[in-house]
């Protein structure tokens, strides 16, 4: 289901907003190396109480990180928090 609503929102999104090394939906998660992704810690700065499981599901390509498009993705689908 998520990669589904990952492939039809991608492009929706993508065409939206620029990827942006900063991204907010409700809370900022901040980009503190400037990497152009978030790993697990970026995103418990503004989220504490994710966890590990979460985010893997969340990171539907298995990069280890997630982008920003897969973070919007994933906020807005209500998988991550906002």
């Amino acid at each position: 289901m998520k990669k589904v609503a990952f492939v039809l929102g991608a492009a929706a999104i993508l065409a939206m907003a620029q990827a942006q090394a900063q991204t907010q939906v409700g809370k900022q998660v901040t980009d503190s190396n400037g990497d152009g992704k978030y790993s697990l810690a970026e995103l418990r700065s503004a989220f504490p109480d994710v966890t590990e499981a979460a985010f893997a599901e969340a990171d539907i390509d298995g990069s280890g990180f997630l982008s920003p498009e897969e973070l919007k993705v994933n906020q807005v689908s209500g998988d991550l928090p906002s």
